[in-house]
């Protein structure tokens, strides 16, 4: 647990504290061993800081340590977490999987570490994700400690990739419940739809958004995080709202680049905030975040052109170039 917590210090700035969940096992000396469950909470400094590692530590090529590519995602409030139902998991998750990446894949990718109850394959995102339960925890843990991280030849012999194998997280209900309602009630306003951000039992949506994405250095830098400044430049309700649709994962870093944000602060405040509400409501279902994002803007500005008066519109425009 010591070496775990100084080689997440080392690795990214502003960190309070590293708590590492364990597990206590009763060996043949009737000692007590704690075990690492395969999970463990970071603490930083600030929002800003948590949103930097979680874009760069996210991405394929990232190893914590030169040895272990983790899987990162927000973490639920401490009171809805149950460390003991953690424990009893037997489901893991398996990200950065090739588009062609199919049960049977999985299945035999994983058969050899005991017994594969069910598999399921998810393509709700970006890119496919994979569940894989097993029979016992003691099969989960081998499986998490020999696959994770490792490079595997694609399906069908394709190309070579490193795959991302964790223990699946529950997703937490009343969280989840109240995310929904929320977006429930924005898009009732507008088409009376129903939304589904649903990806089946476990909450791995914005992982698998991510995974894909390239990934910089293991060190994160220690000079102004471009991205971070670019949110920081924000209007305080422009920059709330992106943050919202950041946390449901209805659109992550990836998807919402910094050219996203840069074009979206050459909009006016109300501009600005009629595109998130938009996007908040209809973006979870487009394969193309980024391009359905900035056609948004564009709507909004053609609709500027067209409605603003002409004293106020020559200000507006002289913003931009053409």
């Amino acid at each position: 647990a010591e070496e775990f917590e100084e080689l997440i210090h080392k690795t990214f700035k502003d960190v309070i504290s590293v708590d590492l969940a364990t597990a206590s096992n009763l060996d043949s000396s009737t000692s007590k061993r704690r075990l690492n469950r395969g999970f463990a909470f970071v603490r930083f400094s600030s929002h800003g800081a948590a949103a930097r590692v979680l874009r760069i530590g996210s991405r394929t090529d990232f190893m914590l340590g030169g040895i272990l590519h983790p899987a990162i995602n927000w973490a639920e409030r401490e009171s809805n977490v149950d460390a003991d139902e953690m424990a009893k998991i037997k489901t893991a998750f398996v990200g950065n999987l090739p588009a062609n990446a199919n049960e049977e894949y999985l299945k035999k990718l994983f058969g050899h570490f005991g017994e594969v109850i069910r598999v399921a394959v998810s393509r709700k995102g970006q890119y496919p994700v994979g569940f894989i339960h097993f029979g016992s925890r003691s099969e989960l843990d081998n499986a998490i400690k020999e696959m994770d991280g490792k490079t595997v030849s694609g399906p069908n012999r394709g190309p070579s990739f490193k795959i991302q194998v964790s223990v699946a997280r529950p997703a937490v209900e009343n969280d989840n419940k109240r995310s929904r309602e929320e977006v429930k009630t924005r898009r009732s306003n507008v088409s009376g739809g129903k939304p589904d951000y649903s990806h089946g039992r476990y909450g791995h949506d914005s992982v698998e958004r991510q995974t894909k994405a390239p990934r910089l250095s293991n060190r994160v830098a220690d000079v102004t995080d471009p991205y971070e400044a670019a949110l920081n430049s924000l209007p305080s309700a422009v920059n709330e709202l992106l943050l919202r649709i950041l946390r449901l994962g209805i659109g992550s870093a990836y998807d919402i680049d910094i050219h996203c944000i840069k074009s979206l602060s050459e909009l006016p405040e109300s501009g600005a905030v009629a595109v998130l509400n938009q996007f908040l409501i209809t973006g979870s279902d487009k394969r193309n975040k980024g391009e359905y994002f900035l056609s948004l803007i564009a709507k909004v500005f053609t609709y500027l052109i067209q409605h603003l008066p002409f004293s106020f519109l020559a200000v507006f425009l002289s913003n931009y170039a053409f």
